[in-house]
């Protein structure tokens, strides 16, 4: 995912498509939208995981936003809210008949597919939503709106309406987290109107009068199989076609208003057909590697319960953090420790007892057995759990192609309980997982929402030290006059010589009158 734009999302009217950079900061006062922003991640997480019934799952496992009714803003003009994603996919990716995932895993040439999405009601009291869908890749637009039982309503292509033929053409089959499945309805009774139907009468009325119904259905799978770019190439040449129908399409010409038909009906059944359900498969993906810590993590207990269980992932407040490495490989435990060792000069260790685990907290350097981490204060407990998914980003690997697949980690607040110098090395560390993912292949972006000028101003050292780029960072700021005013966000950046352009207005000032 290169770039989120919300709209109409509680106090968050517009943000605009705001870039994720390998580290995007969300900064701005308390009650400013910062966090729905960040929540939003897990939001989109949680409903990919699930079977659901409609594009988002508002309340589950990892955030709570109520409902869609109570998720829209008060401050939008109409009872509609929505999102729309970019995400990268591969320069070939919409040209090949058949795909798999993994194939376009390992290209390399990108472009991007923008994905929009926006519920809309009749009135505020409304709980049946229409959904429309907005999708463009290369040069293609599609908008087509579906009601809550999955049927769709209109449907356009590259501007021209095309709603006559919607109904016939295709029905939600499931959804796939906030992008359905469709279900490609070939129905070829006489008179019926469906994409296909119109692409068969297209071709049957461009060839040759003796010509049969099979060669013509033969011609018509042909030409909506390929890519749209060389649509005219591929008509002329399509082994089906019979030589008047060569002629006709050489009379047309590449640029003809005929081409143009056969186009939108060619784009139209490849995306029902094949490409809608790739590209809800591949944001799916996306969305269910997403990662979140919560702004309040769990306090460190004195003993774990062992479990038999395998533990692949953090959750969100850290509970299982003890048995997390307590499954590590003894060479991965090394080398976490060789890790917070480097940044925080303590290294953290499991220790089982009785059916127990524990963690401790030690001094490499030193002979000391080391202390229960219950027995530290707060500010470790609350700091490892975000140390332990960065670490794991860039150096534990898994089985299949993580690099695959970009993996966005959202952090609530990671400075809580921390001193204002170890708030600084957090910087570094966010920094070296960025580093450390590059080096295995790993498109890591952090989505940080922060109060802290210390991991602010450490980035911009950092920049301008350089060990890392301007475009690595981007700060998000959110603003707003006052409670009951909507927000306004901006982007800014750091210079060359790390400098902050622009710092959100009110943040450092006290009102002490």
């Amino acid at each position: 995912m290169e770039f989120l734009q919300l709209r109409n999302i509680r106090s968050l009217t517009n943000t605009g498509k705001i870039r994720l950079a390998p580290i995007t900061l969300l900064v701005g006062q308390n009650s400013s939208g910062k966090s729905t922003f960040a929540r939003f991640f897990p939001m989109l997480k949680q409903g990919a995981e699930a079977r659901t019934r409609e594009p988002f799952l508002w309340l589950g496992r990892l955030v709570d936003f109520g409902s869609v009714q109570e998720a829209i803003s008060r401050f939008a003009e109409d009872h509609s809210l929505g999102i729309t994603l970019c995400i990268s996919v591969s320069s070939d990716f919409l040209d090949a008949r058949r795909r798999t995932l993994s194939s376009f895993a390992q290209r390399i040439s990108t472009e991007l597919v923008t994905l929009s999405i926006d519920y809309s009601f009749r009135d505020q009291h409304e709980t049946s939503p229409t959904y429309k869908y907005s999708i463009q890749y290369r040069d293609q637009k599609i908008v087509l709106t579906i009601n809550d039982i999955g049927k769709i309503q209109s449907l356009h292509i590259n501007g021209k309406d095309h709603s006559d033929l919607a109904a016939n053409t295709a029905l939600v089959s499931s959804w796939l987290g906030p992008f359905p499945a469709f279900e490609l309805l070939e129905v070829e009774t006489v008179g019926t109107k469906s994409v296909y139907a119109e692409l068969l009468k297209f071709v049957r009325g461009n060839l040759d009068a003796r010509t049969g119904i099979d060669r013509a259905q033969r011609l018509a799978r042909a030409l909506a199989v390929g890519p749209i770019s060389n649509l005219y190439n591929r008509a002329i040449e399509a082994p089906a076609g019979d030589e008047y129908w060569r002629r006709q399409i050489r009379a047309w010409g590449p640029k003809s208003s005929w081409l143009r038909q056969l186009g939108e009906l060619v784009v139209a059944y490849q995306f029902f057909s094949e490409i809608s359900g790739s590209v809800a498969l591949l944001v799916r993906r996306q969305l269910t590697n997403i990662r979140y810590i919560t702004p309040l993590r769990a306090s460190a207990e004195r003993y774990y319960r062992l479990q038999g269980l395998s533990v692949e992932e953090i959750d969100p407040q850290g509970q299982n953090i003890a048995m997390y490495l307590h499954n590590l490989s003894q060479s991965e435990k090394d080398n976490f420790s060789s890790w917070m060792q480097q940044y925080f000069g303590v290294e953290v260790t499991t220790r089982p007892s009785q059916g127990h685990v524990s963690l401790f907290l030690k001094d490499r350097s030193t002979n000391q057995v080391g202390y229960n981490l219950a027995d530290t204060g707060f500010g470790y407990s609350q700091m490892l759990p975000i140390l332990v998914q960065l670490w794991s980003v860039g150096a534990k690997k898994r089985s299949g192609s993580l690099g695959a697949v970009p993996t966005i980690f959202a952090i609530e607040q990671p400075e809580l309980h921390l001193h204002p110098k170890l708030q600084a090395k957090m910087a570094d560390v966010f920094l070296n997982a960025i580093s450390a993912a590059r080096e295995i292949g790993v498109d890591l972006r952090l989505v940080i929402e922060t109060h802290s000028e210390q991991i602010v101003s450490a980035l911009g050292i950092r920049i301008a030290q350089g060990d890392s780029k301007p475009t690595d960072v981007n700060v998000v700021l959110f603003e707003k006059e006052s409670m009951n005013s909507p927000t306004t966000v901006r982007e800014t950046s750091f210079t060359e010589n790390g400098m902050l352009q622009s710092w959100p207005y009110g943040f450092f000032e006290a009102d002490i009158r």
